[in-house]
């Protein structure tokens, strides 16, 4: 549980804390994340071309999974 709780808080810390300030404390990361992946899929034209409020509603997404809800795992940690 520690572990699930470290692997989903520090990629967020590192995405708001890491220094740079043009893509992800902007929201706007995900604007040219879908062609800049590893292996872009054929769905990658799709998501690149929705609106730029549906790009910045997923970083707030992302950012409210991978910072605030870890912190709900805690009480699970203490009391197995």
């Amino acid at each position: 549980r520690w572990l699930l709780f470290r692997c989903m808080l520090e990629p967020g810390l590192g995405k708001l804390y890491g220094g740079d300030t043009a893509w992800w404390p902007d929201l706007t990361a995900l604007t040219f994340h879908y062609f800049t992946q590893p292996s872009p899929n054929p769905n990658a034209w799709f998501f690149h071309a929705l609106p730029t409020p549906v790009h910045k509603a997923s970083c707030l997404f992302n950012h409210f999974v991978e910072c605030i809800v870890p912190w709900f795992l805690l009480p699970w940690i203490a009391w197995p």
